[in-house]
């Protein structure tokens, strides 16, 4: 084929094809270490999975913000764990990867699933702290409450099974038409045969048409559909756990976008499900309806009622939570405040150590420099940038207000305050983004 493009093209050897691949691979190495010593503060995500051929893989992530705070991430490491896939060899290996990329003392924080041998290996090694992917421990939540209907939730997929054979699809797919029909001739405003009711009414049509059927065995399929069709009760919890079910997916899709959710938006998302769950849903009609609210409710308590001060110092610096009052605790909030302005004044005192010399003479003429004393008044500093943050309006919680861009915009007006926004920010609440990479990579491995 590529002979037919261009005839004088000569395809390289296969030595000279990986030897091109090294080399490449060598330069990109360095520039990135090269981009790493420039880098204050780096993140991990740390994720296992498995390969089309069931091998056991681990892949590492780092994250950080660039000075225009623009989230960068790159795939470090994806290799094969040695067996027994335990602590001892996570931890091996994240020794391996930190000297390799010299980045050691340039991690805060790890972010991982809940796995007993990643906890363990990142507990042992004692670099940067662990947060639990926020996600995953929310779905861990969910599973908690659907325990208690495991018996339903097995009928409902041997349902949906029979139902995804092509031709009980297109036997479904003709109920549902017909319905439709009689409603249209009819011209019905009756609300309640709308929606999901005109399912239910079509399944019970499916099921009289296949038990009226002559055919023996037509006639078997629809007392098979009878006893694997839900009860109108059923229906009314499945409604019930669907509407309970709403918030968390939405909390899902704002923890999975594109748009790289901090660990400052952790605490908020969950304290807002745990609010919404106590206050929403208080005329639930099914006792199992009900069971499932609370036992959610119960196990996002037990996981998050012990804030992390990593995750509640990022919220600090997203101006839609800072002012941390979902956590509920003036004694939490005066504790991360504190810390955080004792940081600041550390840093203060040495970036003022390191001021650079403004007297120099052989500065070269630029339109910056001709207006030095109007941009000197527009883009001052402030004086006391911390208390100056605190006063700052909390902004409402929409996508439009976000934080990378606010505090590009005014990092000129805090200077020193900024640096440790970076810090924070830069920790992502998921896992999402290295398992966006690792789907990739799946593709790519062969068995």
């Amino acid at each position: 084929m590529i002979n037919g493009f261009d005839e004088r093209y000569k395809v390289p050897y296969i030595k000279t094809l990986k030897n091109r691949i090294f080399t490449a691979y060598e330069i990109g190495k360095n520039t990135l270490k090269s981009q790493f010593m420039h880098v204050q503060d780096i993140s991990l995500i740390l994720d296992a999975w498995s390969s089309p051929a069931h091998l056991p893989y681990l892949g590492i992530t780092a994250h950080w913000l660039t000075s225009k705070f623009e989230p960068q991430e790159v795939l470090l490491s994806i290799e094969e764990l040695p067996y027994p896939h335990g602590a001892i060899e996570i931890q091996e290996h994240l020794f391996d990867l930190f000297y390799e990329w010299g980045i050691d003392s340039k991690i805060i924080a790890i972010v991982t699933d809940n796995g007993s041998n990643v906890r363990k290996a990142c507990n042992n090694i004692s670099i940067g702290k662990r947060i639990p992917c926020a996600a995953y421990t929310l779905q861990l939540s969910i599973g908690k409450g659907l325990d208690i209907i495991k018996e339903l939730i097995g009928k409902c997929k041997h349902f949906i099974s029979f139902l995804s054979a092509d031709k009980k699809k297109q036997q479904l797919k003709e109920s549902q038409i017909y319905l439709y029909r009689q409603q249209a001739m009819q011209e019905t405003e009756d609300k309640d045969l709308e929606g999901k009711a005109e399912n239910i009414i079509s399944i019970q049509m499916l099921k009289a048409s296949l038990m009226s059927n002559t055919n023996s065995i037509t006639c078997k399929e629809g007392e098979k559909l009878e006893v694997l069709c839900p009860t109108i009760y059923e229906w009314k919890v499945i409604r019930e756990i669907v509407e309970l079910l709403n918030p968390f997916e939405e909390a899902t899709r704002l923890l999975s976008g594109i748009n790289y959710p901090t660990i400052g938006f952790t605490y908020p998302i969950m304290y807002n499900l745990r609010e919404r769950l106590e206050t929403e849903f208080n005329l639930l009609e099914t006792s199992e309806a009900s069971e499932y609210q609370n036992a959610i409710l119960e196990d996002i308590i037990a996981r998050w009622d012990f804030p992390q001060i990593l995750c509640l110092k990022g919220s600090f610096f997203d101006l839609r939570f800072k002012s941390l009052d979902f956590i509920n605790s003036q004694k939490t909030c005066n504790q991360i405040i504190n810390q955080l302005k004792e940081e600041y004044e550390i840093l203060k005192q040495d970036n003022t150590a390191k001021l650079p010399d403004h007297n120099d003479t052989n500065e070269s003429i630029t339109m910056g420099n001709f207006w030095k004393k109007k941009n000197a008044k527009i883009t001052a500093p402030i004086k006391d940038e911390f208390q100056h943050y605190l006063n700052v309006t909390e902004l409402p919680a929409l996508e439009e207000y976000d934080s990378f861009s606010w505090w590009f915009t005014n990092k000129n007006q805090y200077p020193i305050l900024h640096q440790i926004a970076m810090k924070y920010l830069s920790i992502p609440a998921t896992s999402v983004p290295s398992e966006r990479l690792f789907s990739d990579a799946k593709n790519l491995i062969t068995p």
